[in-house]
């Protein structure tokens, strides 16, 4: 599941070990995902009197709980993992795109006008959008990312539907060949996605082979696939690996302007389970595809988010229900320097 123009990056210029997390205690139960957006830390939790809490930043005050669980138009059947969501702004205002995954409907909620009115703010989306997406992404007010799985449930199809009318870019059909045999885990093609509005380009990290795929969504330049290490996974491979010894690769992956961030494993679950996996990193690459820096963290972690107005790195571990924050003023000088433009490892083609 790769393109034809494929870069092997075996480090990064700078790797920081963060430590020393303060251990945040904000009352909530079954956690799922977390994201910063401004002066806001957005937590989405299994409750489904109101799946979104949100925190003001710095000292966490707690600002209401909102998204209940029902079938109604301004309601969802499970909860929407904040870090999954599409946020844009339109005026002064937040707001967020998002996807129901069992129903197939889109909402966008202006989030500033919850929080100041302490009342959901949202309305449903006039689009035609199938049920059970695996990847959706909001491009602009007209065009979104959607990733389907087809009926046989051995590929998955990416495509931009434009006005209610879907299209596949010729670059997407590298991608989208890729398939498992029948049977098989349709999981082995995961991936999590993060998307630039403004450079309209498209991060992927897939969960089970150690690869990201880099390319721009209206047939732009950036088109390429880079792999962490010297060998790159095919999705035979993982097959052939079976469960015991398939690793999970990439965790998450955040956008932000200048560069983006994957969670990195490289583990299996029975070494995760025991205790003896190695430590997650966050790797940092700017939107070239060149590796940037690392960051090892000290706990595990399934979501995280950077706020950079106080300098701190936000973690959450779902399982232990654990949200760290970080002091980051050191990666974050680098990261924003303007001094890390590095050239990739080692071109295989």
């Amino acid at each position: 599941m790769a393109f034809d123009n494929v870069f092997y990056v075996s480090g990064f210029p700078q790797v920081y070990n963060l430590d020393e997390g303060e251990n945040l205690d904000l009352e909530l139960m079954g956690v799922q995902s977390l994201c910063v957006k401004d002066s806001i830390l957005l937590i989405s939790t299994l409750d489904d009197a109101g799946y979104w809490s949100f925190f003001r930043l710095p000292d966490h005050d707690y600002m209401g709980k909102f998204l209940a669980k029902g079938r109604g138009g301004n309601e969802v059947l499970a909860s929407p993992r904040v870090a999954w969501q599409s946020f844009f702004s339109q005026g002064d205002d937040l707001y967020a795109a998002i996807y129901n995954f069992y129903s197939g409907d889109l909402l966008e909620m202006n989030v500033s006008k919850t929080l100041r009115d302490s009342s959901l703010s949202v309305c449903k989306v006039d689009i035609d959008l199938p049920k059970e997406l695996f990847s959706f992404a909001r491009i602009d007010s007209v065009s979104y990312f959607c990733r389907e799985v087809n009926p046989a449930h051995t590929e998955q199809t990416r495509y931009i539907l434009m006005n209610n009318d879907k299209y596949v870019p010729e670059y997407f059909e590298k991608l989208n060949g890729a398939a498992v045999d029948p049977g098989e885990d349709i999981n082995i093609l995961g991936c999590y996605y993060g998307y630039n509005q403004e450079k309209r380009i498209m991060a992927e990290a897939c969960m089970d082979m150690n690869i990201i795929n880099l390319y721009s969504v209206d047939g732009g330049p950036v088109n390429m696939t880079l792999c962490y290490g010297s060998k790159m996974s095919s999705v035979q491979a993982v097959q052939d690996a079976g469960p015991r010894a398939k690793k999970t690769e990439y965790c998450n992956l955040v956008p932000y302007d200048d560069f983006f961030a994957a969670l990195y494993y490289g583990e299996t679950a029975y070494r995760i389970h025991e205790g003896k996996a190695a430590s997650q990193q966050i790797q940092f690459f700017d939107w070239n595809g060149n590796p940037v820096a690392a960051v090892v963290l000290d706990k595990p972690a399934n979501s995280f988010d950077i706020d950079f107005s106080r300098k701190s790195l936000y973690t959450l571990n779902y399982e232990t229900e654990e949200i760290y924050r970080y002091d980051f003023s050191e990666p974050l000088a680098f990261l924003l320097s303007g001094n890390t433009n590095h050239d990739l490892a080692v071109s295989a083609r």
